[in-house]
């Protein structure tokens, strides 16, 4: 059985009877956010490994910043992670959300009796923690569970030398695997059958990922007033990472959702595009988290809760009923 990927579902999706102009683009899209992640999270290896050598305040803000820009392409990819990319678990593995602090460090405890033992470091995919998550709390906590200024941090990687190597090895890691998922969007062999049920599939992760981005990363948090559930609390990116979300399905969306309804149901693309435009607008004012009391956030926390929620009512009562009869 040949790999179903999701370009190639994508590819074959527009290129039958309803449209072929959006293929090219579409195609375009997807690659680039990869292409794009690839080269950022190589940036980031490259950045840790300086970190490694030269710990300082520098040199951990650099990292952090690198770090930061590699988050951004891969928020925008999530939307595409359907069939067997979402089988085979890119998501946890790139993402690595949730994460526990006490299994980091059990890891990093690991990794340190490995170097010491002369043993082979990382010979095979690590089982524990990874990906962006695990470098977040080694770029931006000290003790995994407050953030801290990058003059503290480097003190402490300055006092354990195997930390900064263990978070080299971390960011090694997460290049690999943003690598290997660019090889696995590759086409192989096109598959009409499975191409065709890709507009539900799409729309379907749409309208969790909105609700994630909406409820989980802000409203819930906020609600709760409690830091410690914001997926990226100790780099305060979480407003990035759900405007991320955002512009990837609002990108794609302008190019998958007029293949799915009718030419004259131009009326549901223009509710997509104002729905998708409004959440961005409201993502776009949300404060920085934690760096803000959460409390005083409510108000744009639902409004943007509200107005995803709305989006989600199209996906599933207009936008998904038509996908599943065209498959």
């Amino acid at each position: 059985m040949h790999r179903r990927t999701t370009r190639l579902s994508l590819l074959s999706l527009l290129t039958g009877e309803r449209s072929t102009a959006p293929a090219p683009a579409l195609e375009r899209e997807w690659q680039g956010q990869l292409e794009n992640l690839v080269i950022r999270s190589r940036r980031l290896v490259a950045a840790a490994d300086t970190l490694r050598h030269r710990p300082s305040p520098e040199s951990v803000r650099e990292c952090q910043l690198a770090w930061e820009a590699a988050r951004l392409p891969w928020e925008r990819v999530e939307g595409f992670l359907v069939g067997e990319l979402r089988e085979e678990e890119w998501a946890e593995r790139i993402d690595g959300w949730p994460i526990l602090p006490e299994e980091v460090e059990a890891q990093s405890r690991d990794y340190r009796a490995q170097r010491k033992d002369g043993a082979t470091v990382q010979a095979d995919p690590w089982p524990g923690p990874r990906g962006f998550h695990v470098l977040e709390l080694l770029l931006y906590s000290v003790d995994g569970h407050q953030p801290a200024l990058p003059d503290r941090i480097a003190t402490a990687l300055t006092a354990d030398p195997d930390r900064p190597a263990f978070l080299g090895a971390v960011a090694r890691e997460l290049r690999e695997d943003c690598e290997a998922l660019r090889r696995v969007g590759l086409p192989h062999e096109r598959e009409e059958a499975e191409s065709s049920r890709l507009p539900g599939l799409l729309l379907e992760r749409w309208a969790e990922l909105l609700e994630e981005a909406c409820f989980s990363k802000v409203l819930l948090p906020v609600q709760r007033g409690d830091p410690g559930l914001l997926e990226s609390r100790w780099s305060g990116s979480t407003h990035r990472d759900v405007e991320a979300n955002l512009e990837g399905m609002a990108r794609a969306g302008r190019l998958l959702v007029p293949t799915v309804v009718r030419p004259d149901e131009g009326h549901l693309v223009e509710r997509w595009e104002a729905g998708m435009e409004h959440c961005l607008r409201i993502a776009r004012s949300l404060p920085e988290f934690p760096g803000t009391d959460l409390a005083s956030a409510l108000p744009t926390a639902e409004s943007l809760f509200a107005a995803g929620h709305r989006l989600m009512e199209l996906i599933t009562a207009d936008l998904l009923p038509r996908a599943r009869a065209a498959a």
